[in-house]
């Protein structure tokens, strides 16, 4: 291994250091030990974030980032069970009055559009897949 893929692979492991501290979760290994990790998988060379590449996972997406709690899983893998037992509003579940009332807060704090942002809208939205009569229900609700 050249000096060159030893120091992008350090930075990799900065990276991944960083984000899970920035997530607030503990991080218990050193460099070698991450290192060993992923080379004893033999799929570092197909490490990455979209679908058929592999990352790091922590089993059950519990506790810290260390040798006995991670595996080299497929993306994909870790995407499923990071969603096991958690609500998401795109499962038909609807947010709570709590969480609605709060966004309409949010959204009236915002006053309304400049006719700006509604030309720039309408121009984004001209190329769109929709049913006449759902363009019109989304242009009107924009005016």
């Amino acid at each position: 291994m050249t000096e060159k893929e030893l120091a992008k692979i350090k930075a990799r492991y900065t990276q991944q250091l960083c984000a899970a501290r920035k997530r607030g979760i503990e991080w218990l290994f050193t460099f070698e030990t991450w290192w060993k990790m992923w080379e004893e998988s033999g799929q570092w060379l197909n490490r990455g974030r979209k679908s058929g590449q592999y990352c790091m996972a922590r089993k059950g997406d519990q506790g810290p980032y260390s040798p006995d709690n991670v595996d080299i899983v497929l993306v994909n893998v870790n995407t499923s069970d990071a969603c096991k037992g958690k609500s998401s509003w795109n499962k038909g579940k609807s947010p709570s009055a709590e969480t609605r009332e709060k966004l309409s807060q949010a959204i009236k704090k915002l006053g309304p559009r400049s006719e700006e942002t509604k030309e720039k809208l309408r121009q984004k939205n001209t190329g769109r897949p929709w049913s006449e009569a759902r363009r019109q229900a989304y242009l009107a609700s924009i005016n």
